[in-house]
């Protein structure tokens, strides 16, 4: 939703420079946004509850914060950091209690 309005400010010479830096991370958030999403469309093909399909796709906020901080070398907030802990818990406590 974002996207339009960052391109109308920046303008494509902008966008191209910051695709050429950093193609590599960009491609792999993709990858790891897109792959997130293939697997909860397999979770719910196969039958499975949807709240927890629900729960489990919030995976890809830890997923977006350790790509963020490892890859992309952006600065992990504690809050952010905590966040994506307690999605992560929230996650193994489906896993083992639900």
């Amino acid at each position: 939703m974002l996207t339009p309005h960052k391109l109308y400010s920046l303008g494509w010479t902008e966008l191209k420079t910051e695709l050429k830096e950093s193609k590599l991370n960009s491609v792999l958030a993709g990858f790891t946004t897109t792959f997130a999403f293939v697997i909860i469309l397999y979770v719910m093909q196969m039958g499975e509850l949807t709240s927890y399909v629900g729960a489990v796709r919030e995976i890809s906020v830890v997923l977006g914060a350790a790509v963020g901080i490892f890859f992309l070398k952006e600065k992990g907030s504690p809050m952010r950091i905590l966040g994506a802990g307690f999605v992560a818990l929230g996650v193994i406590t489906i896993k083992f209690m639900g």
